[in-house]
C-alpha cells in the first residue's frame, strides 16, 4: 500500500525597504534580515517558498514587486503571502484595501510574521486600526520631511532626492559633475544658438551621448533642465527661490534668454477647443501606445486635430513611423463602424452584458463587506450605551474604567465610519457604472440620427460606452476595434468603412520633428 503526501502550502515571501541608501554599503542589509526571518516561518509552518517578490521604495503607493506579488496570487500560483510586519506591505489604507478584496476574492492569506490576528471581527478591527496607524505614521514623516526640506531650502542646501544632472553629491553638498557639467552647458548654449529641443536631441544621438543611466535623451530631460533654476545656483521648494550654496553652472543670463524662448505648455487650452472622441481608447499598434489627442494651426488660420503616439513624445519623432493620424478622418472610420454594429444587436446585446458582469463581480464583495461593517458599527453603539449603565450601577468606583472602554468604543466606530464610507463610495461608482441595456438598445434603434443630434461630449460617451479599444496600424492597413466582451472587428475592405486613403489631398498634418 502507498501512502501520499499531502502537498505543502506554498508561501510567498514580500521583503520591502523604503530607500536604496539604507540598504548602501551593507553586507547584511534590511532585505536580507527580513527574508532569513521569512524563511523561517514559513519553514516552522511546514510550508515551501515559492517566490520572493522585493521592492525598495516607500509604502505609501504601489509598488512593482507587490503588483507582481498580487497578479500571481489572483493567478492561484499560491496559497499564502507573508510580510514581516503590516507597515511593510503598505502604508496606505488604499492598498490596505485592494489586499483585503484580493484576500476575499482568491482565498490567498496575506500575513504579518511579527502580528498575527484573529479573523473574528475583533481581529479584524485590530487590524484595520494597525494599518490605518500606519498611514498616520507616514503621513506625519511626510509633513515633518517637507517641513526640513524647506527649512534647508531656506538655507540654500541640498535636500536630498535624486540627483541632478550636472552635478554629484560630495558630503551633502553639491558640486559640479565633470563630465555631466559640459553637458548641460552645452545644452543650454545650442538651445540659445537655435531655440528646438528637438535638434538638441537629434544632436544628442548622432553623437551617441547618453543620460546618466545609459538611457536615451528624451525630449522631457532636455525640457527638464532648461527649466530648471538650480543650474543658476537656486533652490526652489514650493514655488519659492533661495539663493542656493552650490556652483552655478550658467550664468543668470543665459537662463533667461532660454527660459523666455521655451514653447508655452498649452495642451490643456487646445484640448478643451475641441472634443476628441477617441482619447484613451485608441492605440497605435507600431509602438504600443496610446495615441494623445493634439492640434496644429495652419497658416490659413484653421485648426487641425490629429492624435499622435505618445511614444513619440517620450523617445523624439523617429521612435515610432506611423506617428500621427487625423483626428477627423479617424473619428469619421469609427462613427461608420458604429453604424454597422448597431446592425447587430446579438454583438452589442454580449458587450453590454460582459461590461455589467464585470461591474457586479466587484460590486458583490464591496455590499458583503458594508453589511458587515454596519453590522459591526451598530454592535459598538451597543456596547457604548451598555456602558453608560454600567456607569450607572457601578457608580464613582466604575468611572475610570468605564471612560476607558468609552474612549476605545469612539476610537473604533470612528475608524469603522472611515472605513464603511470609503466602502459606500467604492459601491455608489461601480452602481452608476452600470449600463442599462434596454437604455442602450433604445437609442441604437435611431442610432445614426440620435448621433447626429448628440453634442460632442454626448458622442465621445456612447463611443466609450460600445468600444473599449481602437487599434491603428497605419494608412494602408485595417482599424480594428475590441468590444467590452473581448471579440474583435476588423473593418474589411468588403466593409462600405473603407480604410484606404483615397482622393483628395491628405489632410493630416505633419508637425515639425
Amino acid at each position: 500500500m502507498t501512502t501520499t503526501e499531502t502537498p505543502k502550502a506554498l508561501w510567498a515571501i514580500y521583503t520591502r525597504e523604503s530607500s536604496e541608501k539604507q540598504l548602501a554599503h551593507k553586507d547584511y542589509d534590511s532585505h536580507d534580515s527580513q527574508l532569513d526571518y521569512l524563511r523561517d516561518w514559513v519553514a516552522k509552518r511546514g510550508g515551501e517558498v515559492f517566490k520572493v517578490y522585493r521592492d525598495t521604495e516607500s509604502g505609501t503607493k504601489m509598488r512593482e514587486g507587490l503588483s507582481e506579488l498580487m497578479a500571481d496570487a489572483e493567478a492561484g500560483k499560491f496559497q499564502g503571502a507573508v510580510a514581516y510586519h503590516t507597515d511593510r506591505w503598505a502604508r496606505s489604507m488604499d492598498i490596505f484595501g485592494l489586499m483585503k478584496r484580493l484576500e476575499k476574492k482568491t482565498g490567498v492569506r496575506f500575513e504579518s510574521a511579527t502580528q498575527q490576528f484573529s479573523k473574528d471581527a475583533e481581529g479584524e478591527l485590530m487590524e484595520v486600526q494597525l494599518a490605518a496607524f500606519d498611514q498616520y505614521f507616514s503621513r506625519l514623516v511626510a509633513r515633518k520631511v517637507t517641513i526640513k526640506r524647506s527649512e534647508m531650502a531656506k538655507r540654500g542646501l541640498w535636500r536630498g532626492g535624486k540627483t541632478p544632472y550636472g552635478y554629484r553629491v560630495v558630503e551633502k553638498k553639491l558640486e559640479p559633475h565633470p563630465e555631466e557639467a559640459k553637458v548641460v552647458a552645452m545644452i543650454f548654449e545650442s538651445f540659445d544658438a537655435h531655440p528646438s529641443v528637438a535638434a538638441i536631441l537629434h544632436r544628442f544621438r548622432a553623437m551617441g551621448l547618453k543620460t546618466r543611466g545609459g538611457k536615451e535623451w528624451s525630449n522631457t530631460t532636455i525640457e527638464w533642465i532648461l527649466r530648471n533654476r538650480i543650474y543658476i545656483g537656486e533652490t526652489v521648494e514650493n514655488g519659492a527661490r533661495y539663493p542656493g550654496i552650490h556652483a552655478a553652472l550658467i550664468t543668470p543670463e543665459l537662463f533667461d534668454r532660454t527660459r523666455t524662448r521655451l514653447p508655452t505648455k498649452r495642451r490643456i487650452e487646445r484640448r478643451t477647443d475641441r472634443i476628441y472622441l477617441l482619447v484613451d481608447i485608441l492605440f497605435c499598434t507600431e509602438c504600443g501606445s496610446r495615441m494623445t489627442p493634439c492640434s496644429v494651426n495652419k497658416k490659413s488660420g484653421k485648426k487641425i486635430g490629429y492624435y499622435r503616439c505618445t511614444s513619440t513624445f517620450k523617445r523624439g519623432w523617429s521612435a515610432c513611423s506611423i506617428r500621427h493620424v487625423n483626428a477627423d478622418r479617424m473619428e469619421s472610420w469609427v462613427e461608420n463602424l458604429l453604424g454597422e454594429l448597431t446592425a447587430t444587436p446579438a454583438l452589442i446585446e454580449r458587450a453590454i452584458a460582459a461590461s455589467n458582469k464585470n461591474a457586479t463581480e466587484h460590486l458583490r464583495p464591496l455590499r458583503e463587506k458594508e453589511a458587515a461593517l454596519v453590522e459591526r458599527a451598530k454592535a459598538i453603539t451597543a456596547g457604548l450605551k451598555n456602558l453608560v449603565e454600567v456607569l450607572k450601577l457601578g457608580g464613582a468606583a466604575a468611572l475610570p474604567m468605564v471612560q476607558r472602554e468609552i474612549e476605545q468604543g469612539e476610537q473604533d466606530r470612528t475608524l469603522l465610519e472611515a472605513e464603511l464610507a470609503n466602502v459606500r463610495e467604492e459601491v455608489a461608482l461601480l452602481s452608476h457604472a452600470a449600463i442599462d441595456a434596454g437604455r442602450v438598445q433604445e437609442v441604437l434603434k435611431d442610432f445614426q440620427l440620435i448621433y447626429r443630434l448628440a453634442t460632442p461630449r454626448e458622442r465621445q460617451e456612447l463611443i466609450h460606452l460600445l468600444l473599449k479599444k481602437v487599434v491603428f496600424a497605419g494608412k494602408e492597413k485595417p482599424v480594428s476595434v475590441e468590444l467590452f466582451d473581448r471579440s474583435s472587428v476588423e473593418v474589411k475592405e468588403s466593409s462600405y468603412l473603407c480604410t484606404k486613403w483615397r482622393g483628395g489631398r491628405d489632410l493630416n498634418p505633419r508637425p515639425p520633428a
